[in-house]
């Protein structure tokens, strides 16, 4: 055989108000991110990762299905025992966030969008739980997707008609 061997690895995608976890390699991708918050959580030393994409910032009626990655306040407790029962020690997590982007400016003047009030409620959630937010790319007018690479921790985004990048 001739030429590089070709390394494939695991992809997994963390759907609209889903939770994904994975240990060891892989992939975790999300697509779609306009107004929605991807939360992910990594331990590298234990290659240990998740992402929650979280639609919104808690819930607001009973009939909503508990226990989804659906609402802030509650994928991101759900999201970090899940990653520590696959290893990830708590003293070593870190968050990125990438999402919550005012999309469709809906809102009256001095009005919270959707998209700020998902990402406020993912900081507050993190810094209730210790968990230290290591980078952001939040905010603005357009949506964005990501790669999380499993292994190193590496979260890669790509903004609506740009170019990709590390975060």
């Amino acid at each position: 055989m001739t030429g590089e061997a070709r390394v494939c690895r695991k992809v997994r995608s963390a759907g609209l108000g889903e939770l994904c976890v994975a240990r060891a390699e892989g992939l975790i991708e999300v697509h779609g991110l306009g107004s929605c918050v991807a939360v992910c959580i990594t331990d590298v030393e234990a290659a240990v990762a998740g992402v929650a994409h979280t639609v919104l910032p808690s819930r607001t009626s009973s009939t909503s299905k508990a226990g989804s990655g659906r609402f802030v306040d509650e994928a991101v407790p759900l999201l970090l025992r899940r990653v520590e029962r696959l290893g990830a020690d708590p003293g070593r997590l870190v968050a990125r966030l990438v999402g919550g982007a005012d999309i469709l400016s809906l809102n009256g003047a001095g009005a919270s969008s959707i998209g700020e009030r998902n990402i406020e409620a993912a900081r507050a959630t993190l810094d209730e739980r210790g968990v230290p937010i290591a980078a952001e790319d939040v905010g603005g007018t357009r949506g964005r997707r990501l790669t999380l690479d499993v292994a190193t921790g590496l979260v890669t985004v790509r903004m609506a008609g740009g170019v990709s990048y590390e975060l």
